[in-house]
């Protein structure tokens, strides 16, 4: 995950719908996809689903259980398929790492923020 950007945000009840794009890459490999991002109101989930890009289709979830006023559970979930056949053997080589990567920016963020 490279960079990411808001194209548009509005409330959706008492929730907040985003489109965004992410780009990401490896190498010369860079590619950016567009997601819809629905956003929990009372912060107890994050959905992402696939607009367009390198995907077939793309999936996930954030779950956030509090377990104190200082700490909380994260439950996330994925599936997508590329639909760049290099890409798909590269990305699925090195989820682990992308993936911790990716953790790791949102355990420093979510410092940042709270």
């Amino acid at each position: 995950c490279n960079k990411s950007t808001i194209i548009k945000s509005e409330a959706v009840g008492a929730d907040t719908a985003v489109v965004a794009d992410l780009e990401i890459g490896y190498g010369q490999l860079i590619y950016t996809y567009r997601s819809n991002v629905l956003l929990d109101k009372s912060k107890n989930f994050i959905k992402v689903n696939h607009i367009e890009g390198p995907f077939n289709y793309l999936e996930n979830e954030w779950r956030f259980e509090e377990i104190s006023s200082k700490s909380s559970k994260i439950i996330f979930s994925i599936d997508f398929e590329l639909n760049i056949k290099i890409f798909d053997i590269l990305i699925t080589k090195f989820f682990d790492k992308a993936f911790q990567k990716m953790v790791d920016s949102f355990h420093q963020r979510a410092e940042e923020i709270y």
